[in-house]
């Protein structure tokens, strides 16, 4: 499946929203149902019943509130918030070119790098209504983020 026929392709084709470059959009690819599938459920086991992590599950967990401003009914992220947050991933991780799955459901994922994830996280990641799980490929780490507006960088899972 194409970007643009996901289900979730409006939050980087819609100008309501945001128009992400097209070479930007080529490198952001939808994963089918059973690999979403193993994701989820290699991670979901992290999550207490109410979808908070647990803590204990690794070795370390690092949190960032990504709160924005409110202006009547909505809440809006200012752009010194966007790249202060962006800032903050990119120390956790450095490695722009890593392949990344972002993860809303358990039948509902992208891949995409690092950098693109990074760069424009406050795209992949709603406050109010998201819950999204991000992780490499190599499963040493897993960033969360909550509807409540924060990240937790998960580092070192333990067994």
């Amino acid at each position: 499946m194409g970007i643009r026929d996901f289900e979730l392709a409006w939050r980087w084709t819609d100008p309501k929203y945001v128009e992400l470059p097209p070479d930007i959009l080529d490198r952001i690819s939808a994963l089918g149902t059973e690999s979403a599938a193993a994701v989820h459920d290699r991670w979901f086991p992290c999550f207490d019943k109410h979808g908070q992590i647990i803590p204990s599950k690794f070795s370390r967990v690092e949190r960032c509130r990504t709160e924005g401003t409110s202006h009547g009914d909505s809440c809006r992220r200012e752009s010194p918030l966007i790249q202060q947050v962006a800032d903050w991933l990119r120390t956790q991780e450095t490695n722009c070119d890593l392949s990344v799955v972002v993860s809303w459901r358990r039948d509902c994922a992208v891949q995409t790098t690092w950098e693109i994830f990074s760069l424009w996280w406050d795209d992949f990641c709603y406050g109010g209504s998201d819950d999204v799980l991000i992780v490499p490929e190599s499963s040493n780490w897993m960033l969360a983020f909550d509807h409540e507006d924060e990240f937790s960088f998960c580092h070192c899972p333990l067994a």
